[in-house]
């Protein structure tokens, strides 16, 4: 071996400030790109202004922005993401109309009429078919269930007329699926009323009232978590709502401006 091939083996084992032989260099990890971040369209925000003047909102007397809120999600079986958009329809600062918006891996979002009220519970059975119950809330307060096949076009399902729990402070305690059974848990504080019915999931036979009363306690099927693996919603924006997916995410402003 020359020299100059015994001086490189030498500088090449040149031990390292802990004694032993220093390991090659290996290059640091990229990180992981960021899903690009979507925000809501303006053919989006334009048919929310559209919905909150028709569902109440004086549009004369709607001169500042107003507040948008998203209190229920969830992401579907083929990995869509279903939101309730609460618009201020109430006098132009509050909310009793929910819009429906469906989001795709890509971010891409797609929306439907609103349903009435503030929704809050959701469930599915196991035949795909989407439950949402909601609140309607104004001198008085009842609740209103729907159903949707695909998420968008909603329907509403009349609850029992012959329920006891029936007044001007009723609520929906609970939404859950027990095999092909939907039961209602219902609540009226002011009669210390309290009752659970079923139905079957499918809608083809009408409701009936279960003994001992009702107790969110007794859901077998609770509604799914409101996000799951491939979404998850990030609060860190003062702004925006941002719900943040594998591919792509989506974000929705906080505030709706009259124009």
């Amino acid at each position: 071996m020359s020299a100059l091939g015994l001086l490189l083996v030498l500088l090449a084992a040149e031990p390292s400030e802990a004694g032993g032989v220093a390991p090659p260099a290996v290059a640091a990890p990229r990180p992981a790109a960021a899903s690009p971040e979507k925000r809501a369209p303006a053919s989006l925000l334009r048919y929310l202004r559209q919905k909150t003047v028709s569902a109440g909102c004086d549009a004369s007397q709607w001169t500042a922005a107003a507040p948008l809120s998203i209190s229920q999600h969830f992401e579907l079986s083929d990995g869509r993401l279903l939101l309730f958009v609460q618009i201020p329809d109430y006098f132009c600062k509050d909310s009793n109309s929910a819009v429906p918006v469906v989001v795709s891996a890509k971010g891409e979002p797609r929306w439907g009429l609103p349903i009435s009220g503030a929704v809050t519970h959701l469930a599915r059975s196991e035949d795909g078919l989407l439950w949402a119950a909601t609140q309607w809330q104004i001198e008085g307060t009842y609740p209103m269930l729907f159903k949707s096949i695909d998420a968008l076009a909603w329907k509403e399902v009349e609850l029992p007329a012959q329920r006891a729990t029936a007044g001007p402070s009723e609520t929906l305690e609970a939404l859950c699926l027990s095999r092909e059974q939907l039961v209602v848990h219902l609540v009226d504080p002011d009669g210390a009323a309290r009752e659970s019915w079923t139905r079957d999931s499918s809608g083809s036979r009408s409701w009936s009232k279960e003994d001992g009363g009702a107790s969110a306690t007794t859901c077998a099927a609770p509604a799914p978590p409101p996000t799951s693996g491939r979404w998850r919603r990030d609060d860190s924006r003062e702004d925006r709502f941002v719900f943040i997916g594998q591919k792509a995410s989506l974000s929705v402003p906080k505030l709706l401006r009259p124009r």
